[in-house]
């Protein structure tokens, strides 16, 4: 699939291998810990700015933090599928949440990470690196699928194939002259 080779890919760059993974089950009682401290900082950010608090209050209003904290749970342990985080990506995308702000709440789990780790297993940066690398990945790939909608919706807007738009699109292309041109 299309979208294992993306996620392989993806790890070559980023560095991350099955022991990032290994090391992350073996702390297993403490990342689930952090998927209680992740979950309890989504919702205490994400309502109170502006662009995500319109995009989430329907969301957050529900109160899905049971869904969500066995989501973060299963995602830590490396048991959600690519088509599961493929279609999160997708419903992302068609909400209008935009890649940065997804970035953006990476980097935040990514800080508390850091802080409880410091506090906690100052000494062990091995967990702390394959963390680190874990966030990376799925990150990457979660604005690899906003990629994959702007395509997909591309093309039912232009009534045209996939591979006439990466055609028409040429890697290395300066799209910005070829519009100024245009």
């Amino acid at each position: 699939m299309m979208y294992e080779k993306v996620l392989t890919e993806i790890r070559c760059v980023v560095g991350f291998e099955q022991k990032d993974l290994e090391i992350l089950k073996e702390h297993k009682e403490w990342m689930t810990k952090m998927a209680d401290v992740f979950v309890e900082e989504f919702y205490r950010v994400l309502p109170h700015c502006p662009t995500t608090s319109k995009l989430f209050q329907p969301w957050l209003e529900k109160n899905k933090r049971t869904k969500l904290k066995a989501f973060v749970l299963r995602w830590l342990s490396g048991e959600v599928s690519l088509e599961e985080l493929v279609r999160i990506g997708f419903v992302h995308f068609q909400k209008g949440v935009k890649p940065v702000y997804v970035l953006a709440m990476i980097s935040r789990l990514e800080q508390i990470f850091v802080q409880k780790w410091i506090e906690e297993y100052s000494t062990e940066r091995e967990l702390f690196n394959a963390f680190k690398r874990f966030l990376d990945v799925w990150g990457v790939f979660l604005v690899r699928a906003y990629y994959e909608a702007l395509i997909i919706g591309l093309g039912k807007f232009l009534g045209i194939s996939r591979d006439l738009i990466e055609k028409r699109v040429k890697p290395g292309a300066d799209i910005l002259e070829e519009l100024a041109e245009g």
